[in-house]
Order: structure tokens, then sequence, then C-alpha cells
């Protein structure tokens, strides 16, 4: 088993110096080596990838951390914005939280013209005219917006807006965090249904609604992000099946990336208030449990089977 660093992802500055963490993986008999393959180019705007590997007579197991070299700092990461939680661990963290991201926000009437922020913050990555639709990762013109069916998108809520209408879930309507732009029939199809887990694609059944491998990890900081905006209505249990460990478990396998660090940015000059596992993902940890109680559910790979063999960081 390889430890896990204390972050997965991490994004600099261009000419910013970065040293890959040091990771030790074990098994039950004792340490194993590592190697490490991928370079980080600190001169050159992009996303690399750092991979660390380990094996021993019965199986391989590979951990990989994600750097974006960006133009600008993050600005999560330089602004006074989150200045209140440092230092702060599980409630304190969460109701400090709850208690920023609601004071520096300004929802919106959800039935005002929220589409052109939608369309500007859902931008396709690289196909100009076209949004980027969540579930099945599609291009489609940003003029295609409708009421239903499969050529036309709109607005979707991906924590329902009919779950929690009757405990001021009303104010939350318009939270722009919480809305993406969708495939129109299968935001029909999704409906209101609570999320479970899968594997590949987007996939509705009599179970509910599994959100795809590409956009698990979306739903799950959109999620956690509306449990921290509406803590006293909201739970991981009313969301997913098998909650809180699943949703940080999405989280971690399909990581922050720079489509959702630049949605955040633009959803913050509109709304005044960010989504901070966007920002610094570890938080999640920080407020649900410890990383090693988490993280040796999600870690433990195909040779370490015992918590004897678990070995907390070693960074």
């Amino acid at each position: 088993m390889i430890t896990p660093p204390t972050q997965e992802v991490y994004s600099i500055s261009v000419g910013e110096n970065f040293t890959p963490p040091t990771l030790t993986a074990y098994d039950n008999d004792g340490i194993l080596p590592v190697t490490v393959s991928g370079i980080v180019d600190t001169d050159t705007v992009g996303t690399y990838y750092i991979t660390y590997t380990a094996e021993n007579e019965y199986a391989t197991t590979t951990l990989t951390i994600t750097v974006h070299v960006t133009n600008n700092p993050i600005p999560g990461d330089y602004l006074p914005y989150y200045s209140s939680i440092n230092g702060l661990t599980g409630n304190a963290l969460l109701n400090t939280l709850t208690e920023l991201l609601n004071n520096t926000a300004d929802i919106r009437s959800y039935g005002g013209n929220l589409n052109s922020v939608l369309i500007n913050a859902d931008k396709h990555p690289t196909l100009a005219g076209m949004v980027y639709t969540i579930y099945d990762g599609a291009a489609m013109s940003e003029g295609a917006d409708g009421s239903s069916g499969s050529s036309v998108w709109n607005k979707e809520h991906v924590i329902p807006k009919s779950w929690y209408i009757n405990n001021g879930y009303a104010d939350h309507e318009g939270d722009v965090h919480n809305l993406r732009i969708s495939r129109a029939s299968i935001n029909s199809t999704r409906s209101n249904d609570m999320f479970v887990t899968g594997s590949g694609s987007w996939d509705s059944s009599a179970n509910g609604f599994y959100p795809g491998d590409d956009h698990k990890g979306d739903v799950a900081r959109i999620a956690m992000y509306m449990i921290v905006m509406m803590p006293d209505v909201l739970n991981f249990n009313k969301i997913i099946n098998n909650g809180q460990e699943v949703l940080l478990n999405w989280h971690k396998e399909d990581p922050v990336d720079d489509f959702e660090i630049r949605r955040n940015q633009i959803l913050f000059e509109f709304q005044g208030n960010r989504n901070p596992f966007i920002d610094h993902p570890e938080i999640a940890d920080l407020i649900w449990g410890t990383s090693a109680n988490h993280n040796r559910t999600f870690y433990q790979k195909l040779f370490f089977q015992s918590d004897d063999a678990f070995i907390s960081m070693i960074n």
C-alpha cells in the first residue's frame, strides 16, 4: 500500500518551485520501494501528473497526484476569503464555513436570468460556442436551451430543489454552485432521484442515478458545498446511499480539474461565495473524518487487507 499524500491536486503559479511529496509503501512484511514517474514543468502552463508505483510478489499498486501550473494563483489560495477557517477542523470548521459561505453569498432568484452566467461557467473547454453538459459530458450549442428533449439543455439542480423546499431550500433555489447545464432529457430522466454507486457512464435505475465516472467528483463537491450551506437540512444520507463514505471516495477518485477551477472563479465573481472543496480538496477530510480513517477505506489496495498493514502517511 502507498500511503496517501495530504492532497492529490496541487495548483501552483508559473515559475513557482514544486517538490512532489515523498510517499512510503508498505506490505505485511515491511517497507517497499516506490518508483516515481512524471515531470512537472513549472515554467509552462498545463496539467501534469506524478505517479507513484510499488509492487511486491503478489501485485502492483499505483497512486497519481495532479499538478496544475497556472498563469496566476488559484484565487482561493491567496485571497483572504478563507482566513476565518485557519487551524479549524471537524464541527468548528463546518460551522465557520457555513457562516462564511452564507454571509458572502448573494443568491439571486432562480426565476431571474441565470442562463448567461451558467453559459459562461459551463463553457466547453475546447469548442467555441458550446457548453459542457454534466453527466454525459457532451458539447451542446450555447443557444440550445429548452425545456425538454435530447437536443436541448436546461439547468440541473444537482441537489434537487424538490427535496427540501419546505425546509428553507427556497432561499437556495438559485444558488449557481448547485446548478449545472445538463442535457434536458438526462435531467428529466434523473428527476429528483438519489445518487447511487456505479461505474462507467451515467446510469439511471430503479435504485437511483449514477452520475458517471467523469462527473462523480463534481457531484460530490457540489453536494458537500450544499451540505455546508444547509447543514440543518441536508446530510450525506439524504443525497446518496451509504452517504459519507461514497461521496468522499468520489471526491478523491475524480479529483478537481481545470474546468471546475475556472467555473468556481466565475461563480464567485457572480455570487460572492466559493466552493471550498474545489479550492482546497483536503477540507472534506478535515470536516468529516480523520485522513487515516478515511484513507484506510479508500487507499487499501490489492495486497493489503489487514489494519496492521496500514501505516499512516510519512511525508
